[in-house]
């Protein structure tokens, strides 16, 4: 796990997907898998992966780049 130094970092992310950013929203979900920074949490994951997917087409989500 990272310091402290990461915490910023994770409420700028957060901040970013709540705003509708769907590659940070991916990225939280993948940090919180990996418990990169973080402990990590399925549920916490799960609810960020959401984010990212939700009402995407499947053509749509081909078509991301961070898939």
């Amino acid at each position: 796990m990272k310091s402290e130094s990461f915490k910023p970092q994770l409420e700028v992310m957060k901040k970013k997907a709540e705003a509708g950013d769907r590659k940070a929203a991916y990225q939280l979900a993948m940090t919180y898998i990996k418990g990169d920074g973080v402990k990590p949490d399925v549920e916490e994951a799960a609810k960020w992966a959401g984010m990212a997917f939700d009402g995407l087409s499947e053509d749509e989500k081909d078509e991301l780049p961070f898939h």
